[in-house]
C-alpha cells in the first residue's frame, strides 16, 4: 500500500472513532440526566446551584446554600404552563391530529348510492343511510376533538398542520 493510502485510512478510523466516543459520551450524559444522576444544566451550561426549591405560583426560585454568584432559575411558565406539562400536551396534540386526519377521511369518504337499484324502486339504500350516520358521527367527534386541542393550547391551520395558539 502506498503511504498515502495508510494515511488516508488512518484519518478515516480517526475520525471515526471520534465520533464514536462522542455519540457515548453524548448517550451516557443524556441518560444519567434522565436518571436524575447529574444536575441539570440551564442555558447558559452552568449547573444550578444548590439549595432548596420553593414554587411561587407556578415559577420556581432557589435558594443557593453557599457563596458566590448565582445563576438565576430558568422559568418555568410560558403561558401558565410548565415546560413538562407543555411537552406532554404538544405529544397529545400530536396524537389527536392523527387521530383528526383519519376522522377527515371518513367525513370525505364518498357515498354510496342514494336509491337501492336492486329493486328498481324508489327506496332509499340502507348502505346511504348507514354511510351518512357513519359521517355524521364522525363530524361529532372532529367538533370534540378540535375542543380537545383548544384545552391543550393548539389548533390545525388549513393545511393540517398543528399550530399553538
Amino acid at each position: 500500500m502506498k503511504s498515502t493510502n495508510v494515511i488516508i485510512l488512518v484519518g478515516v478510523l480517526g475520525v471515526g472513532g471520534v465520533g464514536a466516543y462522542m455519540y457515548m459520551k453524548n448517550k451516557q450524559a443524556k441518560d444519567a440526566l434522565l436518571s436524575g444522576s447529574l444536575p441539570a444544566t440551564n442555558q447558559g451550561g452552568a449547573t444550578t446551584p444548590s439549595g432548596t426549591t420553593t414554587p411561587t405560583g407556578g415559577a420556581t426560585t432557589t435558594t443557593p446554600t453557599g457563596g458566590g454568584a448565582t445563576t438565576p432559575p430558568l422559568s418555568t411558565v410560558s403561558d401558565g404552563v410548565s415546560p413538562s406539562d407543555a411537552n406532554l400536551n404538544l405529544a397529545n396534540a400530536t396524537i389527536l391530529v392523527a387521530e383528526r386526519a383519519t376522522l377527515q377521511t371518513k367525513i370525505k369518504a364518498p357515498l354510496p348510492k342514494m336509491q337501492d337499484s336492486t329493486s328498481g324502486s324508489y327506496k332509499v339504500n340502507p348502505e346511504y343511510t348507514r354511510a351518512l350516520s357513519f359521517r355524521a358521527l364522525a363530524q361529532q367527534q372532529l367538533i370534540a376533538l378540535d375542543a380537545n386541542l383548544a384545552k391543550l393550547g393548539y389548533k390545525v391551520d388549513a393545511t393540517g398542520a398543528l399550530v399553538k395558539v
